[in-house]
């Protein structure tokens, strides 16, 4: 680092799950104080990466959520062969969006999450996971007991 520079990351430790941060930045020198950048946002999210030894996927994948059906969570398990930004929703069988459950790059490897669906009612819904590369949906069918 030259001389005179302080350094401009900042590690931010003990987030809680599943809240939105927000950030914004200006920087002060000599000359004075920038103005404040534009706000930043980011949702942190609960997610498990489990690896098999130092064994990477050949491909793309995307496993089938267990148990099917599910109450009131599941897991879904994905495999990728290089990093990438991963998004991983479900969706309502209309295509609505229901909720966001992994936004962000990923190591390669594969990965075990954890969907909490207390949220939502028994019926069948449609999880999807893009990549830059890969695109797959699969169906899965969540039941209450007690609601029929």
């Amino acid at each position: 680092m030259r001389a005179g520079l302080t350094p401009t990351s900042l590690e931010v430790r003990g987030l809680a799950i599943a809240t939105t941060y927000f950030w914004r930045a200006n920087a002060t020198n000599d000359g004075g104080t920038s103005d404040w950048s534009t706000i930043w946002r980011f949702t942190t999210e609960q997610v498990t990466s489990v690896g098999r030894g130092h064994e990477i996927p050949d491909r793309f994948s995307l496993g089938q959520n267990y148990p099917n059906s599910f109450n009131p969570s599941m897991h879904i398990v994905f495999e990728m062969p290089r990093a990438e930004y991963v998004t991983l929703k479900i969706y309502s069988v209309l295509g609505e969006e229901m909720a966001t459950v992994v936004s962000g790059r990923l190591p390669a490897g594969r990965h075990i999450v954890t969907f909490d669906a207390r949220g939502l009612a028994s019926w069948v819904y449609l999880y999807g996971l893009q990549t830059r590369s890969f695109v797959q949906t699969r169906k899965m069918l969540l039941m209450r007991w007690g609601q029929m």
